[in-house]
């Protein structure tokens, strides 16, 4: 699992991309479709339900809410009290959903012209662009620009900073949601190999799973800022207002089962009015929910299908991951390109850092790079595909370089290594964790720190 925040006027790449998946809306989740694309998204959530929000999400409702901050029916109630006879400020004041998003000062020309570009960029990419290619982009349009008002090229750099300091204004954004992306390597590969029985199955696991993390997290990681300044941090009421999309494949064309939690940052304080998020509660809580969707996706699959795990070492010196054992080690290799492109990029961040700095990337710097890396390797999104046309690409990649056998008896195989294998331990509650801790760099589960909350999060989802 892992969390990103996005600004306003960045949400449209969540609408075009997030929300329509390749280009093209597929039916509700199933575990067989002709039809080209991925499922609608859907409300999720405690506070979606208070509003009364439920079934497939628009897009103008995603950005009434998500561009505009304000509720998602906002034209329908802006509408309704306009009918009864309500002034337009009245009327716009029923449709808001808190504080209003914050506004900047009036961009200069320049501004605009990068943002433009960056925005151009953006589409082209079908990604959101990384810090250093923004501030290239930025560079570059502030070298023409400079060009056209003093026939000149810039001297040097310190010449252009000067001239985009003068020409620029603030460059702060204002979040306006959350992407919380739920995904699991085993999943992926049942889902991608299994047949429809075991695909049903995978789907229920990953919402359960996933339902579960979002209910913690409505729990444990929701406070609002009060008083002058924001000095008061106040628990807020349990609650999300979110939308979930699902889709089938990693940019690469790997089986990459996962879904998109789309938060918004509005939530109920204490006394019942709607206000932002403390993102800084979410965001460190991000870990420990992480853990408990990883740990209640492979309990949930081991026990519906009869599975085990066993503790792999993927990457020298880091900590171990869980996998299904029994599970032919050459299908994993097969659908990693996007992994291993990832992987190779980020070892080469982090021997450029090592020669910048002198010195090894601590966990922050890591994580930083690491997402970096996945920016910077991420591909053009495809044309859009069937589900029937991935599952029928990736056995023929599987039975390639294995055989029809190995395929056709994936579930059987591990099945039989779970019942042959030694048996598992008994879930370790001294290996689990509580909000805001780290990781265990020795990589027997999740560090001491992190071991309350999750334990209470599971006895709650599961007793």
């Amino acid at each position: 699992m892992t969390a990103t925040g996005f600004t306003a006027g960045r949400e449209r790449y969540y609408r075009r991309d997030i929300a329509l998946g390749d280009g093209a809306r597929g039916i509700e989740p199933t575990v067989s479709s002709a039809v080209p694309g991925v499922p609608p998204g859907v409300w999720h959530g405690q506070a979606a339900r208070v509003l009364g929000l439920s079934g497939v999400v628009s897009d103008e409702q995603m950005k009434a809410l998500f561009g505009l901050g304000m509720h998602p029916d906002a034209k329908v109630l802006v509408a309704r009290e306009l009918e009864r006879g309500a002034s337009l400020k009245r009327a716009m004041k029923a449709a808001k959903l808190g504080p209003a998003v914050p506004r900047l000062t009036e961009l200069s020309s320049l501004d605009r012209e990068v943002q433009q570009v960056l925005d151009q960029v953006g589409e082209q990419l079908c990604r959101p662009l990384t810090k250093a290619e923004m501030r290239q982009v930025r560079q570059r349009t502030a070298a023409h620009a400079f060009q056209a008002e003093y026939h000149r090229p810039p001297a040097d750099g310190a010449e252009l900073g000067r001239f985009l300091a003068a020409r620029s204004g603030p460059q702060r954004r204002a979040i306006t949601g959350y992407d919380l992306t739920f995904s699991s390597e085993e999943l992926s590969l049942l889902f991608a190999l299994g047949g429809p029985g075991v695909r049903r199955v995978v789907l229920e696991v990953l919402a359960q799973a996933r339902s579960e993390t979002v209910a913690w997290l409505e729990q444990h990681a929701l406070a609002v800022r009060t008083g002058p300044g924001g000095v008061a941090q106040q628990q807020a009421v349990p609650g999300l207002l979110g939308t979930v999309y699902l889709h089938y494949e990693s940019r690469a064309g790997d089986p990459m089962l996962h879904e998109h939690v789309v938060i918004s940052p509005r939530v109920q304080g204490p006394d019942g009015r709607w206000r932002n998020l403390d993102s800084r509660l979410l965001l460190r809580e991000v870990v420990a929910a992480s853990e408990l969707f990883n740990q209640r996706a492979l309990e949930l699959i081991c026990d519906r299908l009869a599975l085990a795990t066993e503790e792999v070492e993927v990457t020298c010196g880091q900590r171990p991951v869980m996998r299904i054992v029994g599970i032919d080690p050459r299908l994993r290799a097969a659908f990693a390109q996007r992994a291993d492109a990832v992987r190779s990029m980020s070892e080469s961040l982090f021997d450029d850092y090592r020669r910048r700095h002198g010195r090894q990337p601590q966990r922050p710097a890591r994580v930083r790079l690491r997402w970096q890396a996945t920016v910077m390797t991420r591909p053009p999104k495809r044309a859009a595909r069937s589900l029937n046309e991935l599952l029928a690409a990736w056995r023929r990649r599987a039975i390639a370089v294995t055989d029809r056998t190995v395929v056709d008896q994936l579930l059987a195989t591990a099945q039989a290594a779970a019942r042959n294998g030694p048996a598992p331990a008994a879930f370790d509650r001294r290996n689990c964790g509580e909000p805001g801790g780290r990781l265990n760099p020795c990589g027997r589960g999740p560090a001491p720190k992190m071991r309350s909350a999750i334990v209470a999060g599971i006895d709650t989802l599961t007793g």
